[in-house]
């Protein structure tokens, strides 16, 4: 099982792009799936910079669980939930270097 760390999103339009996540809801997802539980997440409207209210996806455990995100290793206790670590440091596509 896959997820993004983006699902968690309170709201994107912050000076202090840390402070936008929901990390205790992140902690309460991740702990509780890697229980055998399934959980519901958040879905994050990119268009009107919100979470939808009132729609969640169902996630089902899984044995392996892959989350990720630009900020994923922040958080020390979202770190040590992880069992493993991987980063993966990529050069940046410009827009215009895609369109070529």
């Amino acid at each position: 099982m896959q997820y993004s760390e983006e699902v968690f999103l309170y709201y994107l339009p912050q000076a202090n792009v840390e402070d936008a996540f929901d990390t205790e809801q992140l902690l309460e997802c991740v702990g509780q799936l890697k229980c055998g539980q399934s959980v519901h997440v958040p879905i994050y409207d990119f268009k009107n910079h919100q979470r939808c209210s009132e729609s969640f996806h169902q996630v089902n455990a899984s044995d392996v669980i892959i989350l990720e995100g630009i900020l994923v290793f922040h958080d020390q206790c979202v770190r040590n939930l992880m069992n493993m670590k991987i980063f993966v440091d990529t050069v940046k596509v410009w827009p215009e270097d895609r369109d070529v």
